[in-house]
Parts: structure tokens; sequence; C-alpha cells
């Protein structure tokens, strides 16, 4: 019997959201691990991510690592060790935005394993609150990094670009297991390889930031990812009737205050997407498009104005659109 080219969907939660995968099965001889395994290899996958990097995981390596309280030498595992690497490039490339070491400040706002808020915390405990890049150092030797405080309460914090790495690692799985065409999302944040059942570039949308059935714009991930940052989905509204939201400015140490409401980027990772998507965000309109004409970034930008939306394309963003 002839077996007909399918289009495979597995579905799960991990990261404190859900991840759905689609590939396709073809028809051509080729030798596939069966939906079922393919999963299970995935969430074994997830499992290690969140195993290296989740904040919400007591016995997690960045768990332990933040529990440390002097400046001993910390054996990285492999994947903290890529992750924390490309969010100190993603640093300097956001000129501060992306900034890892808020993780006590995040804490402290409610946007991590501490309790959510229902005000703002007082300022004197804000300043208490030990962040900066130059609070760690990272060295390498014989092939594995280690890193260590400068600064014993230091907290990092790897949400802003982790779930961009896991998105990034079940497409190594799915690619391993001799899968060529597929879409992985984790939480919004997205890549494509190869091509849809249309035998087109995978297409996906930029949610409208009020109407999520909507979409201010579409794009084929072709070989690409895409990540969005913005304000209406994590956040609190405080006593006074004020929006925080879950992006905190690190030159501030609070919740950003800006017109942007919501932040894409495409790029080649869904890591560096993610953590660019987040870096831009926090540096406000103006800054993030300067740093995105800077780095040639693909940008898609929604700005607040006058009660509407305002959308704002990098020419490398809109090379990708395509039609919905």
């Amino acid at each position: 019997m002839t077996r007909e080219t399918a289009l495979i969907t597995l579905q799960g939660q991990t990261m404190g959201t859900d991840y759905t995968v689609k590939y396709i099965d073809h028809a051509d001889g080729r030798a596939l691990p069966s939906p079922a395994e393919v999963k299970a290899q995935i969430e074994h996958r997830l499992r290690e991510v969140n195993a290296a990097m989740s904040t919400y995981l007591p016995d997690s390596a960045i768990s332990q690592f933040n529990q440390l309280r002097d400046d001993r030498w910390f054996l990285l595992p492999p994947d903290f060790a890529t992750v924390l690497r490309a969010a100190v490039d993603l640093h300097g490339i956001t000129q501060g935005g992306l900034d890892v070491s808020l993780g006590s400040l995040v804490n402290l706002w409610g946007f991590g394993p501490e309790p959510r808020r229902d005000s703002p915390p007082p300022p004197d405990a804000i300043a208490a609150r030990t962040s900066g890049m130059g609070q760690f150092e990272l060295a390498e030797e014989s092939g594995m990094w280690f890193v260590r405080k400068h600064a014993p309460l230091l907290q990092l914090d790897l949400c802003a670009i982790a779930k961009g790495y896991g998105v990034d690692a079940v497409a190594g799985v799915l690619a391993a297991a001799g899968i060529s065409d597929f879409l992985v999302e984790i939480g919004g944040e997205l890549c494509g390889r190869g091509l849809n059942p249309q035998r087109q570039p995978w297409r996906v949308g930029v949610e409208h930031p009020l109407q999520r059935t909507q979409h201010v714009a579409v794009v084929a991930l072709d070989g690409l990812a895409l990540a969005t940052s913005g304000d209406y989905r994590n956040f609190f509204v405080d006593d006074n009737g004020a929006m925080q939201s879950h992006v905190l400015d690190p030159r501030s140490g609070r919740p950003v205050r800006h017109d942007i409401a919501s932040l894409s980027v495409l790029a080649p990772t869904t890591m560096a997407a993610d953590g660019l998507a987040t870096g831009l965000y926090a540096l406000g309109a103006e800054a993030a498009l300067a740093v995105a004409a800077q780095h040639d970034l693909a940008v898609c930008l929604i700005t607040r104005r006058d009660g509407d939306f305002q959308r704002t394309l990098t020419p490398a963003f809109a090379a990708h659109l395509a039609d919905a």
C-alpha cells in the first residue's frame, strides 16, 4: 500500500507555556521515527533545557548558581553556557537592553518564582537588588565554560532568551530525526525550516496587540525564526491603575514605560530573535530603530499613537513579508 504524505502535529507544555510542532512526513520511502517517538525525543530535550535554565526549578543549574554566595567558579552545562554567552553578545548589540543579570529584580517585581504583586516594590527595595552584566565573569578552559559572581547576591534570569533556545533545541531534534520540513512554536516564538504542505515556506503572522486573531504582518519563515516582545501578555495593573510590564529597563530596575506595544524580530536562530526582541523592546522605539539600522536587523515595531497602533518595518523585515 502506498503511504501518503502527512502533516503531523505534536503539542505539549514546557517553560510555563505550550509548544506546537508541525512537520511533514513525506511518502518518499525515508524512515522516520513514529510521531510518538519524535514527541518523546522533543520532551526529553526540553527537560534538559529546563534542567539547565529554569529559575522555577530549585535544583536547576541556574538556580544552583543563583543560590551561591561566593565567587567560586561554577561549571556551566553546555545549554546554559551557549545561552549565557549569546546573552553577553546580545547585551552589546542591544546597547544594554538585554540584561540577564536582573534575576533578583525580576523576582522582586513578581515576574519570577516569587509571588505576583499588586503594587510596585518600594524604591529602597529596588535599589537594594544586585544587578549588572559586569557582576559576573565567564571563562573557558579545555572546551568547558565556567561562570562566577563578583557580587554574592547576583541572580541570573535567562527567560528573555532561553525560550527561543528551546525552539532551536526542538528544531535540532527534528533535524537529527531526518525531518526537513517543520514549524516549531513555543509560547509565540517560532522557527520554520523547509516547506509547508502547500510546498511553500511556512507563513506565520505577527499578532495584533489587542486582536489576537488578527495579524499586523505575515512573514515567510524560510529558514528563519520569529520572536516578539510586548506588554500585552505578561503584566500586572498596580493599585494606581498603571500597567507594569514584565520587561524591566536595566537602567532603572523598573518596568519599561514607552509607547511600544510589541516588537518582533526575524533572525537565523530563535535564540537570537528572542534576545534581540526583548533587548530592543527595553530600549524604546527611537533607540530600537537606531540599533536595528546599525546592525541591519529585521524588526517590526508596533507603537501606540493617539488611541491606535502604528506599524514600522525595517527594510530587512519588509523583505520577508508574504501575502496573508
